[in-house]
C-alpha cells in the first residue's frame, strides 16, 4: 500500500477517532484526551493511537477506560471509515509528546 495512502488513512482514523472518544467515552471531570497521530500497519490491520492525557495522575485510570471501550470504539471507527479491513486498535500513551510538554512548561516557567 502507498505510503500517502496510509497517512491519508492516519489522518482520518485520527480525526473520526477524536470524535468518537469526545462523544462515546464519559471521561473524569477536568480531563482531556488528545490523539496526537495514528500510526497504521502497511496491510493496514493493526493502528496504534498515540494518545496525550490530562492530567498525567489520570493516565492509567483513562487508559484503562479507553481499553474496556476498545471494541466499541472499533466498531464505531468501521462505521465511519470505509475500508476492506477495520484495523485492530491499540491504545498508546504518547511519551515523546509528553516529553516535548514538560520542556515547553520550563521554557514557558524560564521566559
Amino acid at each position: 500500500m502507498s505510503s500517502q495512502r496510509i497517512e491519508r488513512v492516519n489522518t482520518l482514523m485520527q480525526q473520526s477517532l477524536g470524535e468518537i472518544v469526545l462523544r462515546e467515552v464519559e471521561l473524569p471531570q477536568e480531563s482531556f484526551v488528545t490523539i496526537s497521530k495514528v500510526q497504521t500497519s502497511k496491510d493496514l490491520q493493526q493502528a496504534r493511537v498515540l494518545l496525550m492525557i490530562q492530567p498525567e495522575m489520570q493516565e492509567a485510570f483513562i487508559m484503562q477506560l479507553l481499553n474496556k471501550h476498545r471494541p466499541y470504539l472499533q466498531h464505531l471507527l468501521h462505521q465511519q471509515i470505509k475500508l476492506r479491513y477495520s484495523p485492530k486498535i491499540f491504545f498508546v500513551v504518547d511519551e515523546q509528546a509528553k516529553k516535548v510538554a514538560r520542556i515547553e512548561s520550563i521554557l514557558n516557567r524560564l521566559g
